[in-house]
């Protein structure tokens, strides 16, 4: 992958605005989209993932093992 097909890849914002200014600067359009795919996919995917990282925490560290029971 060429330098400048991955900053196009890697660079937040739309597929559809990232292929096109890529094409117009002779990048190819289809390196560009599936490596913006991937990192679209694993970003959604991994979020529940955060998720229950936060929560786990959270409940151990700030709530101090309370579990939102009100004293």
């Amino acid at each position: 992958m060429e330098p400048g097909e991955s900053m196009f890849a890697l660079l937040p914002g739309g597929v559809g605005e990232m292929v096109a200014t890529a094409v117009s600067l002779g990048f190819d359009g289809a390196v560009v989209t599936g490596a913006h795919m991937v990192r679209l996919f694993t970003v959604v995917l991994s979020l529940p993932l955060i998720f229950w990282a936060a929560e786990a925490i959270h409940r151990r560290w700030i709530a101090g093992g309370r579990d939102g029971q009100a004293e």
